[in-house]
């Protein structure tokens, strides 16, 4: 059990040491190198799970000093159940010590689980004085000492990973999305033949010599600097107080869903991939029976969706959350720290977890990150879109949101032109500016279904 034996990886099959070898590595607060073993844990004793993190960060003191976390991981679907902490229903995963576990054969995971030890947190022999159990993400200040504990983060999560443009471009790639670098400038194909910057918001000089060689034959269109040429707009729905948000700043009524949906689900980092399809599928399938969004049909199906997984986990970028209600996952959110903004990209709910305001509690969730991390200066929520999705933006401008517009630069194939003004009238004014719009599927932060 000493920490000198080989590191444990994810993807490693381990199975709980039995109480008494794991009691013998204890100290009398039931502390190991400061972190506390609860009495949730030990119905888990002979039971195998397989590594799906190692821990990074350190243990800190309200006396002063800290200590690095050594040899501590996550276990797939080991959480705690709060029958030790007043029936909590946080549902935290569990930190272990790498001496409370042992490795076993990849093999052997298919094997009978060993049988539960006959133990019960009525029996756990480290309680404070006021009769509770130590939490492993709560300060011990009850203990009088310089005992430390754990502010542990598993890897991706805490400060915000920050992307270059370029690697939000593999990103955007690796989950489909059609993409062309032209003089240093990323595009994307919104529809055949028609093009927008990668991050629509973003300034540079117009020339028609450096847009795609597809636009040639449609459109391709860009925010330009002010007092440059430019021929239409292009608006923006932005949290522009990323570095000042607070829950004060919002109205009455969002203010109140926020604390509303506190009180129903808790929202944790989703960092294990395979829990992520497993819980996360059936959530968007029931999104997608509800809106119908057709640019986001593909998804649906299981191997797409998983596919599309395992991009953004292969990543390791972005930050995922997920809301619960209990052990159920009523919601996810995604979104991607590019140079100073925040890009929310993604967020999909149950129809009950809308209800009681899921969606405003994952928004002010992302918005505290984004202030928290201390670089981001905006948070970036798509362009305005058609009455298909135009709740979302309604939702957005409730709490905050403002619709930025700035000068752009459009090419238009003179044929596309005269098709777009003669037939579709409509569109063509969109793409002007005259009716701040755009179609849904040039988001790339539409896929949402925040509306309440």
């Amino acid at each position: 059990m000493s920490s000198s034996l080989e590191k444990l990886r994810p993807g490693d099959v381990v199975e709980v040491r039995p109480w008494p070898e794991i009691r013998a590595t204890l100290d009398e607060n039931g502390l190991s190198e400061g972190l506390t073993f609860m009495p949730e844990m030990l119905k888990h004793c002979g039971q195998r799970f397989v590594v799906s993190k190692r821990i990074t960060g350190a243990y800190e003191s309200a006396f002063g000093g800290s200590q690095a976390i050594r040899d501590v991981v996550l276990l797939r679907n080991a959480r705690c159940d709060g029958s030790g902490h007043n029936a909590c229903a946080k549902a935290c995963i569990l930190c272990w010590k790498q001496s409370w576990l042992k490795r076993v054969d990849r093999s052997a995971v298919e094997q009978a689980i060993a049988p539960l030890l006959d133990q019960s947190p009525t029996a756990f022999p480290y309680q404070l004085a006021d009769g509770r159990y130590r939490c492993q993400y709560e300060f011990p200040a009850a203990l009088g000492s310089s005992v430390v504990q754990p502010k542990a983060r598993a890897e991706g999560t805490g400060r915000l990973y920050r992307m270059s443009v370029d690697e939000y471009a593999g990103l955007q790639q690796a989950v489909g999305e059609t993409l062309v670098c032209v003089d240093g400038h990323w595009w994307r194909r919104v529809r055949a033949c028609f093009y927008r910057p990668l991050l629509p918001f973003q300034e540079f000089p117009a020339s028609s010599r450096a847009i795609p060689w597809a636009a040639w034959w449609g459109v391709a269109q860009h925010a330009v600097p002010c007092g440059q040429q430019a021929n239409s707009t292009m608006s923006f729905l932005m949290f522009i107080d990323g570095a000042d948000y607070s829950i004060d700043a919002l109205r009455k009524k969002p203010r109140q869903q926020v604390r509303w949906a506190e009180r129903k689900f808790v929202v944790h980092d989703l960092a294990d991939r395979d829990e992520f399809k497993r819980q996360a599928f059936p959530v968007y399938t029931e999104f997608y029976a509800r809106t119908q969004y057709y640019y986001l049909a593909g998804r649906s199906k299981r191997e797409n969706f998983d596919r599309w997984a395992d991009a953004i986990y292969d990543y390791k970028s972005s930050l995922i959350l997920g809301a619960y209600r209990g052990p159920q996952l009523c919601a996810v959110s995604i979104a991607q720290a590019v140079e100073n903004t925040l890009i929310y990209s993604t967020i999909f709910a149950t129809a009950e977890g809308l209800r009681d305001h899921v969606s405003s509690l994952l928004l002010h969730t992302v918005r505290g990150r984004a202030r928290d991390d201390g670089g981001i200066t905006q948070v970036y929520a798509g362009m305005p879109k058609t009455s298909e999705a135009h709740g979302i933006d309604e939702f957005s401008m409730r709490r905050g949101c403002q619709l930025v517009t700035k000068p752009a630069f459009m090419w238009l194939n003179p044929a596309s032109k005269l098709l777009l003004r003669s037939l579709f009238w409509g569109q063509y004014a969109r793409l002007r500016g005259d009716q701040n719009g755009s179609e849904p599927d040039s988001v790339s932060s539409g896929e949402s279904s925040l509306a309440e």
